[in-house]
């Protein structure tokens, strides 16, 4: 049988024969008088919350919802180029917005930089 504790709510399984009779908690050490408990139904949980939905991001050339986000690496034309314009000092310009992020369109192949949002 289960019983449940008044003082600190533990639950404890005990004979059936102890039914009725002062027992001690096996947590708390408080004496009380056993009685039948039936531990209530577990809570339904709640429905997820629901974010603020904003639109699905679509393509603005052909309104596409298969789109891909990436940032640029190195770019190994614009090194080259600087190279043979600058020398050395020429291979920075692959570097040159190396970190800008650019979102691809997986249909028609269409890129374009995220608007800035403050």
């Amino acid at each position: 049988m289960k019983t449940q504790c008044p003082e600190c709510k533990a639950e404890q399984d005990i004979p059936l024969e102890y039914k009725g009779q002062n027992i001690k908690c096996s947590s708390c050490k408080t004496l009380f008088s056993a009685k039948e408990y039936t531990p209530p139904p577990p809570e339904k949980p709640s429905p997820p919350q629901k974010q603020s939905e904003s639109p699905p991001i679509k393509c603005p050339k052909c309104g596409s919802t298969q789109i891909m986000g990436g940032r640029r690496g190195f770019s190994g034309g614009k090194a080259i180029g600087g190279a043979i314009a600058l020398g050395p000092i020429g291979i920075l310009a692959g570097l040159h917005k190396s970190k800008k992020i650019v979102i691809s369109c997986l249909n028609c192949g269409h890129e374009w930089e995220p608007p800035n949002n403050p």
